[in-house]
């Protein structure tokens, strides 16, 4: 017999959905917004996608301290609608001058010091609630006209500002401070949307990430990456890495790169900062991140930001230095103080997980040693080399908060006050080093569970029989769990394959807590063994591959779903002989195993065949599944695992197989119902769209990667999900 070739079924709902809207996702990859930090407080995406809130003047009022994180709720925040899908906070420096800003399924709400982000005009007092309608923007949503939520895919704020960047790679801004701001030539007006501009008649477009820092009305810039790697920017203080002076500019203008940055090695992250308070330089510094680990920074360099050991302002690109004469060359994640209107800091993480900080310690914002002193590039007190590892970090503006390897709490450092650190206290304080222990158990958006389980890892294979002619192949999966069971979802370490037959190949390390290796057969049959290592340590979960002359099964597609408080299973065969009978087998561990179907008969013959069945016993977490062949001889064969993720509703809508390889199929709804799929790139990209309902959805031609899948009802609900082609 032939195993079966399996694309299991992973409905993953990182976020659910409901009937009027689409929830936000965690998505450990995005670089941007894990955390938003203002002076003395910060709002979180947290790992099941919804948002937590803490810190000085954010209560429902926006006059009371938050002293513990509260979730982003209709129960905690009366007036909200929707649900959350973006959130950022701008302000200028100081208690009682923050502002933050909500973005739901239904719109734009504000809560906090009035004016501090939009104009006092678009809101009625400090409380939670849906702003007034700009001009030119939608008078339900107050997004954009044209703009609804769900194309929103960045939102960013600074003191008297708010940006937005589509799907389709467009930016849009609502700012207080000055014409220039607004990057499309107009004339200042403060509660108007701006769609910025190259020239009068061209829009800036393909752009897939979008920052900015205002100081006041007469410093602030805006940086803009495109997908073909170009870098604009915008505003009053503005370097373009020419060698020219810091100037104003009131469209978007194209900035001169390193020569590193080529059409195949193009930045991968941004940063403005600014703010020296308190003094009439208040220039901007940019900075950028390319693909091969160096970081580059440009423009004032009054407090050390650029990181050159040095204050020497940079009218051309400059790379950031570990010490006075070794550059950054392993520069993975970067954070610059953006939110508020005060002190220019800079933290920036290198693929070690080491995390430096440099610039402006006012407040010990920076855990250095002297408050208020400048600094060149550095450990913060509290970070130990080595030992700590560091996932993410949000530099705020007086406050700095990191994400490490291995702890759903963050670490916090600079000034405490009104429940910035979250602590349930209100003391004023300033944090010298980094408190990774006092600090709220919140699950932030990236948090990376400990080291990979040797014991409860998992290994599985596509197709478990295979043909014994030495170029017949099958996909071996390894799934790394950690030591509670739970799924990683980011690499592991170093992965190693044994195998006592046939040939392995390499292993791709997929970034997703999963690794993938191909076998071929031998040219006789055998059955090859397989085991795994993780870092050299020996897992206790193998598999086996069996190598045949003959196969008196062809399998075909099998599959297995979620369905209402059900699991559906499905397999398909054809050219059936001397087949008895199939089994099936469950298990939640994906070790042990329990027979749930004992004896489903085979019809044999050469035409295709269809068996289900349905598992009524609701399990909702992961599940496993296996089929069991039995040949009338009694030997018998299993398919690979097949696996049903973490439970996403009752009645969801599901996309399956995921991950998906040819054809791709929408369950949990009835096909008349079905209006319009769209699938996006990771990016916001659109790639394709189907606007009659159909049995599959052709996804062949599609490269590789992870993608949004948007399923538009005639009811006019809409849902996202998360979708891998393979």
């Amino acid at each position: 017999m032939k195993s079966v070739s399996i694309l299991f079924t992973i409905s993953i709902f990182t976020c659910l959905c409901n009937s009027s809207a689409i929830y936000a996702q965690c998505n450990v990859n995005e670089k941007y917004d894990k955390v938003v930090s203002g002076y003395h407080q910060s709002i979180a995406l947290k790992n099941d996608g919804t948002f937590a809130v803490w810190g000085q003047d954010l209560n429902n009022a926006g006059t009371g301290d938050l002293l513990t994180p509260v979730n982003i709720t209709v129960a905690n925040f009366a007036a909200l609608t929707g649900t959350p899908l973006k959130a950022t906070i701008g302000g200028a420096g100081g208690s009682g001058k923050e502002q933050a800003i909500l973005l739901t399924s239904t719109g734009l709400f504000a809560w906090g010091t009035e004016g501090y982000v939009v104009a006092n005009s678009l809101t009625s007092n400090a409380a939670f609630q849906k702003i007034g309608t700009p001009t030119g923007g939608d008078g339900t949503t107050k997004l954009p006209s044209g703009v609804a939520p769900a194309d929103v895919l960045q939102m960013t704020a600074s003191y008297q500002t708010l940006i937005l960047l589509t799907t389709g790679g467009n930016v849009w801004i609502l700012t207080q401070s000055s014409a220039n701001m607004q990057g499309n030539g107009a004339a200042a007006a403060t509660t108007t949307w701006h769609q910025v501009k190259k020239n009068a008649s061209t829009v800036l477009s393909g752009v897939t990430a979008v920052r900015g820092q205002v100081s006041n009305s007469t410093y602030g810039a805006v940086m803009a990456l495109c997908s073909n790697g170009e870098v604009y920017a915008w505003g009053n203080s503005v370097y373009l890495g020419n060698g020219t002076n810091s100037a104003a500019k009131n469209y978007a203008t194209l900035m001169t790169l390193p020569a590193e940055f080529t059409s195949s090695n193009i930045p991968k992250m941004i940063g403005v900062t600014g703010g020296v308070k308190g003094t009439s330089t208040v220039k901007n510094t940019f900075y950028l991140v390319s693909n091969l680990g160096s970081l580059y920074a440009l423009g004032d360099n009054t407090k050390k930001q650029c990181g050159t050991f040095n204050t020497t302002e940079q009218k051309s690109w400059v790379k950031a230095k570990v010490n006075s004469t070794t550059e950054f060359n392993n520069i993975s994640y970067i954070s610059v103080q953006e939110h508020d209107a005060s002190y220019p800091g800079v933290a920036a993480i290198t693929t070690t997980g080491n995390l430096y900080t440099w610039g402006e310690n006012d407040g010990m914002m920076l855990g250095r040693t002297t408050d208020g002193s400048t600094y060149d590039p550095g450990f913060p007190g509290g970070f130990t080399s080595g030992t700590d590892k560091a996932v993410s970090v949000e530099v705020g503006g007086h406050t700095l908060v990191y994400l490490r390897e291995g702890s759903a709490q963050f670490c916090y450092v600079g000034h405490k006050v009104g429940g910035s650190m979250g602590d349930n206290t209100g003391t004023d304080t300033n944090v010298n080093t980094f408190n990774c222990s006092g600090t709220p158990n919140i699950s932030i958006c990236g948090y990376v569970p400990v080291a990979a389980s040797a014991i409860t890892s998992a290994i599985s294979v596509a197709q478990s029989l295979i043909t014994a002619n030495g170029i017949s192949t099958t996909t071996i999966t390894i799934r790394l769990k950690d030591a509670s069971g739970t799924n990683l979802t980011t690499s592991g370490g170093t992965i190693t394959l044994t195998s006592s037959a046939g040939t392995l190949g390499t292993v791709v390390d997929n970034n997703d807590g999963t690794y993938t290796v191909i076998l071929t057969s031998t040219s006789s049959p055998a059955t090859a063994l397989i085991g795994f290592a993780i870092n050299g340590t020996t897992a206790s979960n193998t598999t086996s591959v069996v190598f045949a002359n003959t196969l008196p099964l062809k399998w075909g597609d099998a599959k297995a779903f979620r369905k209402y408080k059900t699991q559906q299973l499905e397999w398909i065969t054809e050219q059936e002989t001397m087949v008895s009978h199939f089994e099936v087998e469950r298990s939640i561990n994906g070790r042990d195993w329990s027979v749930i179907l004992a004896h489903k008969n085979a019809t044999n013959g050469d035409l295709m065949h269809t068996y289900t069945h349905t598992d009524n016993e609701y399990i909702p977490g992961v599940v496993y599944y296996r089929i069991k062949e039995v040949d009338k001889d009694g030997k018998s064969y299993y398919s690979a695992v097949l696996m049903v993720e973490a439970d996403a509703g009752f009645n969801r809508i599901i996309a399956y197989p995921n991950p998906a390889d040819k054809l791709l199929y929408i369950g949990n709804v009835e096909k008349s119902k079905l209006s319009n799929i769209q699938l996006f790139s990771i990016n916001g990209e659109k790639i394709k769209e189907w606007n009659q309902p159909q049995i599959s959805y052709d996804v062949s031609n599609i490269p590789t990667g992870i993608y949004l899948l948007k399923v538009n009802t005639t009811d006019g609900a809409q849902q996202t999900i998360r979708i891998k082609k393979i």
